[in-house]
């Protein structure tokens, strides 16, 4: 990057609602692929951009408004070669869902939408299962209803078919309210009880005997959940077990790779290919007829049957794509076949073409829109425009009581919105590039490069607490006040002492303290040599390096003692950059 810009959190959205200002009012849009692809005119989505001025986004969050202005027309200027990026830092949040929205739209204001160089996207999360199918029967979907499932307090969670979002971080909340009866948990891969919101409530169920009759644990590393399990089923490593490789291509090729294990796997670990069918087959009652395969490379072999070669050339190569395939630019573009047009209507209004009907809505089925007389695929929305006016969401909320604006709006969090006190600031977490979620704290060189989590803070606001490098300070969080999500009632969630480093690299508003710390678990390497006795075995089989660990008396805090269950009362997305926190410097 060329230039970084210190924002406030949850602003994000209202800068680019304002630098689509700027780009409206200026004329700076495309004109010709706005008129063919929005579903809302230009003109009228001005008239709503017009509140959100560079000036009041400047006021908000922090950014200059002449950068706001500089940056805007650049951005135009530079299109379709120019695109936004927005993920967690931008999500994760109370107003989370119209951030993205706003954030997104700026590349269809400029034309740039599946362009080279511009807002790319590829239909596929992994390679075509279409062409090459899943083998084997396919297992039925569950019937039994589940509260914690539906999540139906939150009406875009489960909204587009095919991705369930669902709302996780409620799940144990809702177990001790009884909302939800659970007779047995399996815990996959994810240590809730160290990394979830509220992570001392996720305790407090799991120990529960009558909330939790029984709990098993599967995950590759010893950990605070795994500790709280009735049952642990280690399994493999990367490097100890075969896998299938495919995730959503940044070169617009979809391609299928082959993980092979380089180490025989330790202990009693196995692969999840492996312990499913066995488990399946120990439970009966025809679930293992889904599981035909007696051994992983014999599932591999019928799964890369399809390809040239199949699973010999997959061990030789690694990796397949398909020669034949191009990069997927312009996908909304793709003409209707006749095959495809047989059958279909099209209304002479809106261009919209359908053919039968959903299953689901019974409404009639979008397969593409007339643009200038030809017939194309369009993108994957009910208009198959692109939606900046969303009916879409507007009647989801409605369906449940819920307000969501079909435009991109700025709806400011609620506490940091009514004033933070002179004591307080927004708490943000955030994870190390050296760092993977719970699982990388157990390695020996990933935790000597970064095993400490001090809190973050800009020197402007640690002059005005006294504070110097390195002070200690208390730190004592806050659930959110009439946000319209559970307990949103301003009560403390949890308390916890640290040490402070100062940087410029922070809002003044803003206290950092990252995610990848604070184990108490799981090994001396995890815990800094806090813990010898957790894990079965280890007094009669030390690791030679405990003695090597020369940063016990760092700093090493758990933040998510802190964090409350604060889901976006649209998406349910949990708010991680949201939490209101009292500081008060302490001598230790």
């Amino acid at each position: 990057s060329d230039e970084w810009f210190c924002v406030k959190p949850a602003t994000d959205g209202l800068i680019a609602l304002a630098m689509a200002n700027v780009i409206c009012s200026e004329g700076l849009w495309n004109k010709e692929w706005l008129e063919a692809w929005s579903n809302y005119p230009v003109q009228e989505y001005t008239q709503h951009l017009a509140q959100y001025t560079p000036e009041l986004a400047a006021q908000e969050s922090g950014v200059p408004a002449d950068d706001i202005r500089r940056v805007a027309r650049e951005f135009a200027a530079a299109a379709p070669r120019y695109t936004t990026i927005c993920n967690r830092g931008t999500h994760a949040h109370w107003n989370g869902f119209y951030n993205d929205r706003a954030i997104t739209l700026l590349n269809a204001l400029v034309g740039n939408m599946g362009q080279v160089g511009g807002w790319c996207w590829h239909p596929l999360s992994a390679w075509d299962s279409k062409r090459f199918p899943t083998p084997g029967p396919v297992p039925p979907r569950p019937k039994a209803r589940s509260v914690i499932a539906e999540a139906k307090d939150w009406p875009l969670a489960n909204a587009w078919r095919g991705y369930s979002m669902k709302v996780g971080e409620v799940v144990y909340l809702w177990i001790k309210e009884r909302k939800q009866k659970i007779s047995a948990l399996m815990t996959y891969n994810t240590d809730q009880a160290w990394s979830w919101p509220e992570m001392g409530l996720v305790q407090e169920v799991l120990k529960d005997e009558e909330l939790m009759p029984f709990h098993f644990c599967l995950d590759v590393m010893y950990s605070e959940t795994a500790h709280l399990a009735d049952i642990i089923l280690p399994w493999t490593t990367w490097m100890e077990r075969w896998d299938i490789d495919s995730r959503p291509p940044q070169g617009l090729v979809d391609y299928v790779g082959l993980r092979q294990p380089v180490v025989q796997p330790l202990g009693e670990s196995k692969d999840v290919r492996e312990i499913f069918p066995e488990l399946a087959r120990r439970i009966g009652g025809g679930m293992e007829t889904y599981f035909p395969w007696k051994t992983t490379e014999e599932y591999l072999e019928a799964y890369f049957k399809p390809l040239p070669g199949g699973l010999t050339y997959m061990r030789q190569h690694g990796v397949w794509l398909d020669p034949a395939n191009k990069p997927h630019y312009l996908p909304y573009m793709k003409e209707l076949t006749p095959t495809e047009l047989e059958g279909s209507q099209s209304d002479p209004d809106t261009g919209l073409i359908t053919k039968g009907e959903d299953p689901e809505t019974k409404n009639p089925l979008p397969i593409g829109t007339l643009i200038n007389g030809v017939a194309r695929r369009g993108f994957r929305t009910p208009s198959r425009k692109l939606e900046v006016f969303s009916g879409f969401v507007e009647d989801k909320g409605k369906s449940v009581g819920t307000v969501i604006n079909p435009l991109p709006v700025y709806d400011p969090v609620p506490d940091h919105q009514r004033g933070l006190k002179p004591d307080q600031l927004i708490m943000v977490s955030f994870k190390w590039n050296v760092h993977n979620a719970h699982r990388t704290m157990q390695s020996k060189w990933l935790q000597e490069i970064v095993h400490s989590n001090p809190a973050w803070l800009n020197p402007r606001t640690a002059a005005t607490f006294g504070l110097q490098e390195g002070d200690w300070v208390e730190l004592t969080s806050f659930r959110p006040r009439e946000a319209h999500v559970p307990h949103d009632d301003g009560s403390i969630v949890g308390t916890l002492r640290t040490r402070v480093h100062l940087t410029e690299g922070i809002h003044p508003l803003v206290i950092a303290v990252s995610h990848n710390s604070g184990r108490w678990v799981g090994g001396p390497i995890a815990a800094a040599g806090n813990d010898t006795k957790s894990i079965p075995g280890f007094g009669t089989m030390p690791d030679p390096d405990t003695g090597r660990i020369w940063w016990q008396q760092e700093i090493s805090v758990a933040q998510n003692n802190l964090i409350p269950i604060y889901p976006d009362p649209r998406s349910g997305q949990q708010a991680w950059h949201d939490t209101v926190v009292q500081l008060r410097k302490v001598q230790v």
